[in-house]
């Protein structure tokens, strides 16, 4: 088996906005709105916000400061953030977090997520398929509200593939696109199998993610995120964000894509 050691940071909150109001960081002034209904996360039927982690924009998690939300699911939230210990005249470096619920279950796919991401990094492979599959670059604890998340660090990438074919002048993903993509995952997969011995066991097309065309695209996203920050509600003890997952439309081509997501991925024993 593989011995997991992860650092833990602790962190403090504070209440900071009313429960039930949704606030709009615009610049200078928050405006308060009332929303009743569920957004995001709470739409999942087994949600529990004790559950989540309680980020916040601007917070520094690590040495990562959160920039915006990326997404949701039932076991974790995504966010893009900033890593702050660069110096000033290094390039910033972005990479999303992806922090875990609090649950039993969700935590043991975590710790199997984090060995089988070791365990394909440990091969030190040649194999050029290597770079078509997206490993955990770090993870580390964070104290929350009740008790402590793991935290793990990914290399940020711009979307799924099916969001290909919602970009302005486009229906669908073109059809030598896709047969391009199909060798690239096709590759991956035999890498995973034949020299890995790892089963994904969740191939779909949310898991597959297309990189970045040009660091451009991502510095522009985040001076827009500092500029309007995402709006949120503070509700039973938490906030909870909008995602802004859409870096803008395609600037040129399509970067490379990845095979994502080994939570519930195991060994072909």
């Amino acid at each position: 088996m593989y011995s997991l050691n992860i650092p833990i940071i602790r962190q403090s909150f504070r209440k900071i906005t009313p429960p039930g109001y949704l606030f709009c960081p615009r610049r200078s002034f928050s405006q308060a709105i009332s929303l009743p209904s569920p957004i995001e996360e709470e739409q999942c039927p087994t949600y529990n916000p004790k559950k989540y982690y309680p980020a916040r924009i601007g917070e520094t998690v690590g040495r990562y400061r959160i920039v915006s939300k990326l997404g949701w699911g039932a076991s974790c939230t995504a966010w893009l953030a900033q890593d702050v210990s660069r110096w000033r005249f290094q390039s910033p470096r972005y990479v999303t977090l992806k922090i875990t619920n609090l649950r039993e279950g969700e935590k043991k796919a975590t710790e199997e997520e984090i060995a089988i991401s070791q365990h394909i990094a440990a091969l030190k492979s040649d194999n050029e398929a290597i770079r078509y599959v997206r490993l955990i670059k770090e993870s580390f604890l964070v104290q929350g509200s009740n008790r402590q998340h793991i935290c793990l660090v990914f290399e940020p990438l711009r979307e799924p593939i099916w969001f290909l074919g919602r970009h302005p002048g486009r229906v669908g993903v073109p059809p030598n696109i896709v047969k391009a993509f199909l060798r690239i995952l096709l590759q991956g997969l035999d890498f995973l199998h034949s020299e890995c011995h790892v089963i994904h066991t969740d191939l779909k097309a949310d898991n597959f993610l297309i990189g970045f065309e040009h660091a451009n695209v991502i510095q522009r996203y985040v001076r827009q995120q500092e500029l309007d920050p995402a709006p949120h509600v503070f509700r039973n003890g938490r906030l909870v964000y909008h995602s802004r997952p859409d870096f803008g439309p395609l600037t040129k081509g399509v970067c490379l894509i990845k095979i994502c997501d080994f939570s519930a991925a195991v060994f072909d024993d």
